[in-house]
């Protein structure tokens, strides 16, 4: 009778973990880049690096690199800024509509549209760790600024001047 016990609590103990919920990601810190590529399952982000020319004297030259990062199922896509009008003013929001972008209440900022992120534009990555020696996933992706405006360069085409007349 005590080896049956004996089996039956061994029995539990070693099914209980499995029953146990999976361990949840631990922060591992932030990131502000220049986005190249919001997907559906990763995001790249273009990085400056620096390193020296290959030239009799060595100059430090910035190079943007690519970098990608796996996004963590049931990532927050968020904006730091409540949306603008279309006039660029603030927008006034009842009390349902504010809470209804600050869901959920634990992730930074409130509620974006993948579609709203652009190349270029300035994003925060925040990444999680489920244990120390795992990959970091990156579990929000937060718009920080948009991209700038590039000045439009004049046309280097001009006309000739027929000057045969």
């Amino acid at each position: 009778m005590s080896s049956i016990r004996f089996s039956a609590v061994a029995l539990i103990l070693i099914a209980w973990p499995l029953q146990a919920d999976p361990p949840k990601p631990n922060p591992a810190g932030t990131l502000d880049a220049k986005l190249g590529e919001l997907g559906e399952r990763t995001v790249t982000i273009k990085v400056v690096e620096n390193e020296l020319s290959k030239s009799r004297r060595p100059v430090l030259v910035g190079k943007e690199v690519d970098h990608e990062y796996d996004l963590a199922p049931g990532v927050h896509i968020r904006r730091q800024e409540l949306p603008k009008s279309k006039d660029g003013k603030g927008k006034s929001y009842s009390k349902e509509e504010f809470a209804k972008l600050r869901e959920p209440l634990d992730a930074p900022g409130y509620k974006a549209d993948p579609s709203e992120f652009k190349p270029g534009q300035i994003v925060r990555l925040f990444f999680a760790k489920a244990t120390p020696r795992d990959r970091p996933v990156v579990t929000a992706v937060m718009l920080i600024r948009e991209a700038p405006d590039l000045p439009k360069k004049p046309d280097d085409k001009k006309k000739p001047d027929d000057k045969k007349k």
